[in-house]
């Protein structure tokens, strides 16, 4: 994996989460803070679900090799 710094995910639901964390696994091996992250942003996704807006969530990948 080429080393971006950071990617952006925009997520809308639930199952659009739980893709991101299925396609995350080999991320999430290496950087384990990472699904903590997406946890704690799923979380404030459910709580703004009302407005039909878009979470924008950033992670910081410059330390994943």
């Amino acid at each position: 994996m080429q080393d971006c710094g950071r990617f952006d995910v925009f997520l809308v639901s639930l199952e659009a989460f739980n893709l991101l964390i299925a396609n995350a696994i080999p991320m999430i091996r290496t950087n384990p803070q990472l699904i903590l992250h997406c946890y704690l942003d799923s979380l404030l996704l459910k709580r703004n679900r009302k407005e039909f807006m878009k979470e924008q969530i950033m992670y910081d990948l410059s330390k994943v090799n």
